[in-house]
């Protein structure tokens, strides 16, 4: 595993509303990293030992948990349980998810698989360390995950390791796996096999951020509702006098990069694969979440300064308008994108960017309802695909 695609691993304690047991498979050479990723708290703290793993048996290519000598009776929430079994040629990881109050449960628990000879199978990519500001990757893609395998069979990979297991199944899931220019090398190989004749959801042949920051340049060119951007200094005429400006990084992702200068400082800066925008006034940011062609939900940020305490937001008429434009420019044949943007204080929306590679979608703060309907269809849409 090369130092591209290193991770720190970090005990997590967390919360859900889960009320039946899940079943996933992950896979990957560097499996290890995600034995440690979700588990609960143990007594100790560590990695239990081996004297005190829970007992397993293991039937007809699944896992029945029989018992468990050692469960930690404070607030864990969520605790994985692995076997590592070798029933292909390739290391396999069965993980099953229960509730940390396991022990109210009978002994002779076991959780029930539907026949999965039925079910097409799918690739779901992410990375269930990387931790992002105020946004919980890892607990929307077990959520995603847990509800897709009603349906499929799911397997769970980092980008990294996946090349092995592409051909393998239906469709590749490319989600929550962190700011690619943290593995480019992987992620550019990726795009170049899926685009071979894999088939992916999210399609690789978006204009928009799964090329980088570059399609702001063309939108600003182009003459839509962006914020102005250009990419050298003898174009500085073309944005607003502002006393700062924004310098981001093209392939940048999560403001890694980002600097805020004045004028003076922004002559100083290197350019070289950085774009320019004006440093803008504006009321809350507000995103639009789209599945194909269709809006499904918006949420905004009221609070400018926290952008992730997010809320539900009713979009109007134009509202609706201004992103499907980009939704339409952009023209994907299926797939989740998520289209951003600023309020500014006489009520204009300007583009911030549009999320076409694996946007966050925030799902735990809608309404059951709401998130209920998004997963129908999100399941729709991949049938669609596959």
């Amino acid at each position: 595993m090369s130092a591209e695609c290193g991770h720190s691993a970090q005990l997590r304690n967390t919360s859900h509303n889960w009320d039946q047991t899940a079943r996933f498979t992950i896979c990957g050479d560097d499996y290890q990293r995600y034995s440690v990723a979700f588990r609960g708290l143990c007594p100790t703290g560590q990695i239990q030992a081996a004297n005190s793993q829970p007992t397993f048996n293991y039937l007809n290519s699944d896992l029945e948990v029989l018992s468990c000598k050692e469960w930690s009776e404070t607030n864990v929430l969520l605790t994985l349980l692995i076997l590592h079994c070798t029933v292909t040629a390739e290391p396999t990881l069965f993980v099953t998810l229960l509730r940390s109050n396991f022990q109210k449960q009978p002994s002779n628990f076991t959780p029930t698989t539907p026949n999965p000879s039925m079910k097409k199978s799918i690739l779901y990519l992410t990375d269930l360390y990387f931790e992002a500001k105020g946004r919980r990757y890892y607990e929307e893609d077990l959520y995603l995950t847990n509800v897709l395998r009603d349906d499929y069979e799911i397997l769970i990979c980092h980008p990294c390791d996946s090349e092995k297991f592409e051909t393998q199944v239906d469709l590749i899931i490319f989600r929550n796996a962190g700011p690619v220019m943290n593995y480019k090398r992987y992620f550019d190989a990726f795009v170049k096999r899926v685009n071979s004749g894999l088939l992916s959801y999210n399609p690789m042949n978006g204009k928009a951020d799964q090329m980088g920051k570059e399609y702001l340049l063309t939108l600003t060119a182009e003459g839509y509702p962006v914020i102005p951007t250009i990419e050298n200094l003898k174009d500085l005429h073309r944005l607003p006098d502002v006393e700062k400006y924004m310098v981001k990084l093209k392939n940048g992702a999560d403001s890694i990069g980002m600097q805020v200068v004045d004028s003076q400082a922004l002559h100083e800066v290197e350019l070289t694969g950085s774009i320019v925008q004006p440093f803008i006034d504006f009321e809350y940011e507000v995103s639009f979440y789209f599945i194909d062609q269709d809006l499904h939900y918006s949420l905004y940020a009221p609070d400018k300064s926290k952008r992730w305490n997010l809320e539900q937001y009713e979009a109007t008429a134009d509202d609706v308008a201004f992103a499907k434009q980009f939704i339409g420019w952009n023209n994907l044949s299926h797939g989740i994108q998520r289209v951003d943007a600023c309020r500014l204080p006489n009520g204009d929306l300007l583009l911030v960017e549009l999320e076409d590679l694996n946007p966050y979608l925030s799902i735990g703060l809608l309404s059951t309802d709401l998130r209920d309907q998004f997963v129908v269809n999100f399941k729709n849409s991949i049938q669609k695909v596959i």
